[in-house]
């Protein structure tokens, strides 16, 4: 099921981003939305949790037993750190994961920018040589190459 999804996003990143078909809108964020979305509902929590641990010092600094309030502000100083991070591969991965139909896709390509759309692609290429069983490599080879598999069969 992830292949054929990914397979789909890798088609639709071919196809799709230079189609002119007219979509109907089905909401989708594009990747940079979907970020800064993430990253103002981090500094929200901050935000609150500052409010609530206003004595709280830096910390990241203090290694000694903290309190629930500094807990809390320490998960939220470490949780926009991360949404600031996000990849267009954790786009995918945990945003578009939710929508099934191919016009949702088809309007998530046409968001992507050129360096997004290639940062994609990259991520489906490593998850695919993931999925390659380095057992299978001689059997792929032999397939290749037809006068391989009868020295590959002499050798088993």
């Amino acid at each position: 099921m992830k292949r054929a999804t990914l397979a789909l996003i890798a088609f639709t990143l071919f196809v799709g981003v230079s189609a002119h078909a007219e979509i109907t809108s089905v909401g989708v964020l594009g990747f940079q939305a979907w970020k800064n979305e993430r990253i103002e509902a981090a500094k929200a929590d901050l935000e609150k949790a500052q409010a609530e641990a206003p004595q709280a010092k830096d910390v990241r600094k203090a290694p000694q037993k903290l309190s629930r309030g500094d807990q809390k502000l320490q998960q939220a100083q470490l949780n926009l750190e991360i949404v600031q991070e996000l990849t267009v591969n954790d786009y995918f991965v945990l945003y578009l994961n939710q929508f099934k139909d191919r016009s949702a896709f088809l309007e998530a390509a046409r968001k992507l920018n050129s360096d997004e759309a290639a940062d994609l692609m990259i991520a489906y290429q490593k998850h695919l040589s993931k999925d390659v069983d380095s057992d299978s490599l001689p059997t792929l080879g032999a397939a290749m190459n037809p006068t391989s598999s009868k020295t590959a069969k002499s050798r088993n």
